[in-house]
């Protein structure tokens, strides 16, 4: 069985699992009989492979780099967006092609071609003499985002995809940086808009697969699940952070209301991302309100051993509550 009608299956059989089409256990026969026959080894070879390809070709890049910022930074700029667009276009042509079996490799390429790209138009707008300020990165971050998208969709792969929404959601309020000695700090400026954004990517997830991939969508079954995904992500991650902030009560509320909600939706819809994402984030919620109210007044065994009792006998009371219901 070719490799590309493997992975082709497996992903139409998640997408029914998804969609409530099949049951888990025939969704789990349909996976083994599809199952990748490749290693988890050969996988890893495959990927450094890649990955060694894409950082020489970066080294010899940055060389020729050195050699031409000295005499032209426009044409520094004109370089890095021509690699940019032959790794892009090597990229494509390698994950749309699954029957070579350099799928992986591709998706390495498309990585470097929308890091290269990025950096290019920043080299190309500074070169011409453009002003400085916070909003030409931002904006540039916006551009490469659309890019990632449109190639995403256009030819039906889910990495360009993946990259594209960590970009648009990055450009949207997230920001990253390096404080020092080996420490890296990640924040969210605006939690409420945030949240506002990952709610909207978690509606806009759910209409992508229940409508636009039985319609017109179909070569694009599986992209609704990376919006869902990391609509979730953001929308609780931002809900979780708000609670923590002094006097947020209400938060406090609108975080539990919500992960009430997702195990809800999930249990309806029969959606296991909801309920899984519902559940995980009530249990963080319940112990960070544990920790705010008890944590200074109990030692710190004591504090863990009651959290860890009130983990157990809640998830053997819902083993219970399943398995009564199953019969």
């Amino acid at each position: 069985m070719a490799q590309g009608f493997r992975e082709r299956m497996a992903a139409e059989v998640a997408a029914w699992r998804h969609q409530g089409v099949v049951d888990d256990d025939l969704a789990a026969r349909l996976a083994a009989r599809y199952a990748d026959a490749e290693g988890a080894g050969a996988m890893a070879v495959r990927l450094l492979g890649g990955i060694a390809v894409v950082l020489l070709a970066a080294s010899s890049l940055a060389g020729v780099g050195i050699l031409l910022q000295s005499a032209s930074p426009v044409a520094l700029a004109v370089l890095v967006l021509a690699a940019a667009f032959a790794a892009g276009w090597a990229g494509i042509g390698l994950a749309r092609d699954r029957r070579r079996g350099l799928t992986v490799t591709g998706g390495v390429l498309i990585t470097f071609a929308l890091a290269a790209g990025y950096a290019g138009a920043l080299l190309l707008y500074f070169g011409l003499g453009g002003g400085g300020g916070a909003d030409i990165p931002l904006l540039a971050m916006l551009l490469t985002a659309i890019a990632a998208l449109a190639v995403a969709y256009s030819n039906a792969l889910r990495w360009p995809l993946f990259l594209g929404l960590l970009l648009l959601f990055h450009w949207a309020g997230t920001r990253h940086g390096y404080i020092g000695h080996g420490g890296y700090f990640l924040d969210i400026q605006n939690e409420r808009d945030m949240a506002v954004a990952g709610l909207t990517a978690v509606v806009f997830g759910v209409l992508h697969e229940s409508v636009g991939e039985r319609r017109w969508l179909r070569r694009q079954v599986g992209f609704g699940h990376l919006w869902l995904v990391w609509g979730l992500v953001y929308f609780n991650l931002c809900l979780w952070i708000l609670s923590i902030r002094p006097g947020g009560t209400g938060w406090v509320l609108a975080f539990s209301a919500a992960g009430v909600a997702q195990i809800v939706a999930g249990a309806v819809l029969r959606d296991g991302r909801f309920t899984g994402f519902g559940v995980v984030f009530l249990a963080i919620d319940v112990y960070t309100r544990l920790f705010e109210r008890f944590w200074d007044e109990v030692s710190i065994g004591g504090f863990l051993l009651v959290c860890g009792l009130l983990g157990v006998g809640i998830g053997g009371m819902c083993e219970r509550f399943g398995a009564g219901r199953a019969s």
